[in-house]
């Protein structure tokens, strides 16, 4: 059957790429994801290799090459030791419902690049509101929105 053999050629380059995992699940430590990077295409060949050039190709944030040529995936590595600017964040001891959430980037409450096409006014768009994404206050119901601030 076509379908088996192009699903058994994948799972044979999966392999190579992920260095034949025991399971679907990765064992690695908080700092190695967040970090370090939990290494990948190690030592690939064939398809695998090609793969793999793809993938460094994408020039994605999250995925850095190593001097060997392996590559490592890391969700923060990229913010590590980097300068986005002075965050004030809530610590919600007054008000626990604004735990998390950025009042204040560099100094100030908005930003300045949008404008309404309209009025020519600032834009809701400008205004400085949400955490960093990386948690929220507690308590929170299903209906309230979740926003996230970036740089």
């Amino acid at each position: 059957d076509e379908t088996y053999d192009s699903l058994r050629l994948i799972n044979v380059e999966l392999n190579r790429i992920f260095g034949r995992p025991d399971t679907m699940f990765l064992r690695t430590t908080p700092k190695q994801f967040l970090f370090d990077g939990v290494p990948f295409c190690v030592n690939v060949i064939g398809i695998a290799k090609a793969i793999c050039k793809e993938i460094e190709k994408r020039n994605t944030k999250t995925i850095r090459t190593m001097p060997d040529g392996s590559l490592r995936f890391s969700f923060f590595s990229h913010k590590n030791m980097t300068d986005d600017g002075m965050f004030t964040i809530n610590t919600g001891i007054k008000d626990p419902s604004r735990t998390q959430m950025i009042e204040l980037w560099n100094g100030r409450t908005t930003l300045d690049v949008w404008n309404n096409r309209s009025s020519g006014l600032s834009s809701s768009c400008n205004k400085i509101h949400g955490t960093d994404g990386s948690g929220y206050p507690p308590f929170r119901t299903g209906v309230e929105r979740m926003t996230i601030f970036s740089t």
